[in-house]
Parts: structure tokens; C-alpha cells; sequence
């Protein structure tokens, strides 16, 4: 089972599940402002949702961008650790690179077929961050 989280979308959390094949799962949750109080307990709430151990991801496939400064930064630290924690593979997409969730998968898929070792998937930024 595949873990997707894109959190590109600073008032949106997009998350879902699949297998090689497609998606079986997906939910957007609302989340202006609070994506870091949410993102963990969402995964968490799928997977329970879908009676999914953590044990059965794996693979992890995260949007890197571009998106919003803080959104990528959280989702990708929760991509990456989980990914560490459960000793998966991830890999990181920008927007550009599919045009819809199924084809996100299959970009995903193909990617995670030529994963090498261990890896820190990074955000992309399209321009500087701007913080204030």
C-alpha cells in the first residue's frame, strides 16, 4: 500500500492510499493554518479508517511543490520521517510532473520501481520563500 500526502495547497491536506494499480482512498481535509496539527492525526484517522496498519505502507509518494512555504516544509518533515520510522521507500513529485491523483500515482509507481537506498526527498520552491 502506497501513502500519497500533498500538502502544496497551504489551506488543504491531500492524502490517499493505493496499490500498484490505483487509488483506493483519498480524502481532503480542511486545514488553513493547521496543517501541522493535523497532518499526523489525518494519516493516522485514514489508515484506521481503511483498518490499515502502518506496517502495510509501502511506499511513500509526497508533492514537493511548488506551494506554500510552510505547508511543503511540514508535509514533507512527515513524509520523510515516516519514511525513515517504517524503513520505506519515498519519493517526491512536483506539480508539473502529473495532472491528476491517478496520474500522480503512476509517476509515483514508476519512481518508486528505481528507488536507490535511503534518500531525503526535498521541497521545491518556485521562488524565494517570503517570510514575514
Amino acid at each position: 500500500m502506497k501513502l500519497i500526502i500533498d500538502t502544496t495547497n497551504k489551506e488543504i491536506i491531500n492524502l490517499a492510499l493505493a496499490d500498484d494499480e490505483c487509488v483506493l482512498f483519498s480524502k481532503n481535509i480542511s486545514a488553513k493554518f493547521e496543517q501541522e496539527e493535523k497532518l499526523l492525526s489525518s494519516i493516522e484517522k485514514l489508515l484506521l479508517e481503511n483498518k490499515l496498519d502502518q506496517k502495510k505502507l509501502s511506499g511513500i509518494i509526497v508533492v514537493v511543490g511548488p506551494g506554500g512555504f510552510s505547508a511543503l516544509r511540514i508535509g514533507l518533515a512527515v513524509a520523510n520521517t515516516l519514511a525513515f520510522a517504517l524503513d520505506i521507500p519515498i519519493v517526491g513529485l512536483k506539480k508539473s510532473e502529473f495532472n491528476d491523483l491517478n496520474s500522480l500515482l503512476q509517476q509515483g509507481i514508476s519512481k518508486l520501481k528505481n528507488y536507490q537506498g535511503k534518500k531525503i526527498i526535498e521541497p521545491y520552491y518556485d521562488k524565494e520563500p517570503n517570510i514575514g
